[in-house]
């Protein structure tokens, strides 16, 4: 699933990049020019609509990128990739992917031996039992 969302997101920057080269002159114009409307209308019109669609391409996925350092990442991208098209899906992708917790390596973790909950290596106390790790243990 990372492998995916990241060759959306390479895709939608590249269409991007891609544009604003092959008509840099003309985007330049739109920082000189006082005439909004006269550099905009003289840009190429595929130009603006693929600018365009890659913006929307990657606000459309922005709940699938916040997700993908968390526990449910597969779920946030499957929920945002068929149902992000309604703003309610979209929504509900947005709010599980912000309110997910990051994800600890597993090799940086281990057990607490007095209640079994799953804590850092380098901790000293247990944060859900309050107990003294034993000096071995850490």
């Amino acid at each position: 699933m990372k492998e995916q969302r990241l060759w959306i997101l390479v895709a939608t920057v590249s269409i991007i990049c891609l544009s604003i080269v092959y008509s840099w002159h003309k985007l330049s114009l739109l920082f000189v020019m006082t005439d909004w409307k006269g550099a905009i209308e003289s840009m190429a019109p595929w130009t603006v609509i693929t600018v365009l669609i890659g913006v929307l391409g990657y606000l459309y996925f922005l709940p699938s990128i916040i997700a993908s350092k968390t526990e449910h990442e597969s779920g946030v991208f499957i929920l945002n990739l068929f149902l992000g098209w309604t703003l309610i899906g979209w929504v509900i992708a947005l709010v599980w992917a912000v309110s997910d917790k990051p994800v600890v390596p597993l090799q940086e973790t281990q057990k607490c031996p007095f209640c079994a909950e799953t804590i850092k290596k380098e901790a000293k106390v247990c944060r859900f039992c309050s107990r003294d790790l034993p000096v071995n243990k850490r």
